[in-house]
């Protein structure tokens, strides 16, 4: 049976690449999308595309009968990292284009709707519109099924929080949401071995972030690694999470001095007594070792705008400056569209016999944050060399695509036809595949 597909708010597709990659037997019939940068990578990826347009503009008559709906409505006005706008009927919010589904499942009565969106879609702000929405999808006749999924429980080194809601129409089987998974793909594992020298961040740019980071300070004078992350209601500028180093979610983002750095610490070769010190300890080898791409150590950081004086003070019109935050988790931080959400911090040593600074080794627990999509803000890395300064660089278009579960094959067709800052936002706008891949698995496979 040919499962025939609807994808609201498409972005490039990530809902067809899962079920292209499962080799379940579809054929997307519709899409609704207005990014004119989306479609062309949508386009590019997948083929000339049925695209309605404007969901906000649809009759029931304009969308072809389907077995599938997909809706990924818009996060900014429910994330954290927006302005709260949030989506009550009728607010004429982005997010609040979720209402306008409504006209879809009630006309054509899919038997099968997958909803995705932002942890925060459940949080206590915006729980009462989630479980009102819960209940009219109940009134039309479908059971529901919600859960948080975590990109990095499914394969992906991406600290990416979602909610998922499966929707099934009539009498079906119960639907069980797919088993974490052991985390084998580490971060060293999606990073480009050759980086062009425009994701690095200027050498003043480099020296006031160190500078205003107390945390990373210390860290040169210890055998460690570790990732600094934003949490809401805690020094962002010390905090250790995760012993792994998993990083926090890449989101779409922009703005409010956020991001995420990976640092790599240099230290005395005869200091390192284990090389799989959990700790974070760099590997420090003899020098020929370190440009072997035998990777270990590297974390991921963000930059935040903070108030010098006092870290925690949030009052509008404070004055900041920008602070690293390490997150320890071996991951990188959410993807989003601001790219300082996620500084890779490689570490580097020099041979006393060249200038060339040459890669160090990254550890085998490494997971990035959650990618964002702007530009302006990509993700960076820090590396240091004997001179105990660092380097930092943004997450690449590439490493970010993987860090969402996408093929290098299907980022090349995208990046014939579209800019870097457009290459990040669609990665930061976008579902994790291998989310997806379990996701579908569980619905078309078994049910």
């Amino acid at each position: 049976m040919t499962i025939r597909v609807f994808e609201a708010f498409a972005g490039v597709g990530s809902q067809r690449m899962a079920l292209r990659n499962l080799g379940i037997d579809h054929e997307v019939v519709a899409i609704a999308e207005i990014d004119k940068f989306a479609i062309k990578s949508y386009e590019a990826i997948h083929g000339e595309t049925n695209n309605l347009g404007d969901i906000s503009q649809l009759g029931t008559d304009d969308i072809p009968d389907h077995d599938l709906f997909t809706y990924s409505f818009p996060c900014q006005d429910i994330s954290v990292a927006g302005k709260g706008l949030g989506l009550n009927e009728g607010s004429d919010t982005r997010s609040g284009l979720l209402w306008e589904c409504q006209k879809v499942i009630a006309g054509k009565k899919p038997k099968y709707l997958l909803l995705e969106n932002v942890k925060n879609l459940v949080g206590k702000k915006h729980k009462h519109n989630f479980d009102r929405w819960i209940d009219w999808l109940e009134e039309q006749g479908y059971t529901n099924y919600w859960q948080v999924l975590n990109a990095k429980n499914y394969g992906i080194p991406q600290n990416r929080e979602r909610v998922f809601v499966v929707s099934i129409l009539g009498e079906h089987e119960p639907y069980e949401f797919p088993e974490p998974i052991e985390l084998e793909l580490r971060l060293k594992d999606i990073l480009e071995s050759e980086v062009d020298e425009k994701f690095y961040l200027k050498e003043v740019q480099t020296e006031r972030l160190i500078q205003n980071s107390d945390y990373l300070q210390d860290l040169t004078n210890e055998p460690k690694i570790n990732i600094l992350a934003h949490r809401k209601n805690y020094r962002r500028n010390t905090q250790v999470f995760d012993p792994n180093g998993i990083t926090e979610t890449l989101d779409t983002g922009q703005g409010g001095g956020r991001g995420h750095y990976t640092i790599g610490v240099k230290m005395n070769r005869n200091e390192v007594k284990d090389e799989q010190d959990i700790a974070g300890t760099l590997l420090a080898r003899d020098y020929k070792g370190f440009g072997n791409q035998d990777m270990n150590g590297v974390v991921i950081a963000a930059s935040r705008g903070r108030n010098t004086e006092n870290p925690s003070d949030r009052t509008v019109g404070s004055p900041t400056e920008q602070r690293l935050e390490i997150n320890k988790q071996g991951t990188s931080n959410t993807i989003t569209t601001v790219q300082k959400d996620n500084y890779v911090v490689e570490g580097v040593d020099v041979h006393p016999f060249s200038k060339k600074m040459e890669f160090r080794g990254y550890r085998q627990k490494e997971i990035s944050p959650c990618l964002l999509a702007t530009d302006y803000k990509a993700p960076k890395t820090i590396l240091e060399s004997q001179t105990n300064s660092f380097r930092i660089r943004k997450l690449t278009p590439k490493e970010c695509w993987r860090l969402m579960g996408f093929s290098d094959d299907d980022f090349h067709k995208s990046e014939a036809v579209n800019s870097n800052s457009q290459l990040y936002k669609q990665a930061g706008n976008s579902i994790v595949v291998d989310v997806l891949e379990g996701i579908f698995k569980q619905l078309l496979e078994e049910q």
